[in-house]
């Protein structure tokens, strides 16, 4: 009950600061997991870069192209709530949740161009064309796996997404 408590303070955070949680009006009350629209995954971006590891979002509203169609998405577990510190992890998420929502924009388009203009993630938009084209599987699909893969890979030097090791 303490950690649902905790995660339903998250959501009302990000409401306050304009980031749209996905399907808000569907939540089931105590849900500990938190998913919120993030135009360009700007403030994903930035999360991560504090260490908070979200989960990325894409084609939220297939139907409707003028929607912001990217997100993020993180599972609250019992164990956000140990300290660190004086202060829980999951207040150092709400902490650094506040400074990165400051830094990003609060709206963009679902281009390419404006996703990188913006500083946000561009593995949403690429992930995007993985489910409707063949065309765009077979040729991004390696591509997608190897990019995202190589922030896996403890042999990943920096150098980037391009260089192939095997």
């Amino acid at each position: 009950r303490n950690l649902a408590s905790r995660v339903k303070v998250v959501e009302e955070t990000c409401s306050s600061l304009s980031l749209e949680v996905v399907h808000a009006c569907h939540r089931k009350e105590g849900s500990t997991v938190l998913a919120v629209h993030d135009p360009a995954c700007r403030t994903q971006k930035l999360l991560s870069k504090r260490n908070h590891k979200a989960t990325f979002l894409y084609n939220l509203h297939p139907l409707d192209r003028t929607r912001c169609q990217y997100g993020w998405c993180l599972s609250f577990t019992p164990h956000c709530l140990r300290e660190l510190d004086g202060a829980t992890a999951l207040d150092v998420f709400v902490r650094d949740l506040k400074v990165c929502a400051s830094k990003a924009p609060s709206r963009a388009s679902n281009s390419i161009v404006s996703i990188l203009m913006k500083g946000g993630a561009e593995e949403p938009w690429l992930f995007s064309f993985l489910r409707g084209n063949q065309t765009f599987r077979r040729v991004l699909g390696p591509h997608a796996v190897v990019m995202t893969s190589t922030g896996l890979d403890s042999r990943n030097d920096g150098r980037g997404w391009f260089l192939f090791r095997f």
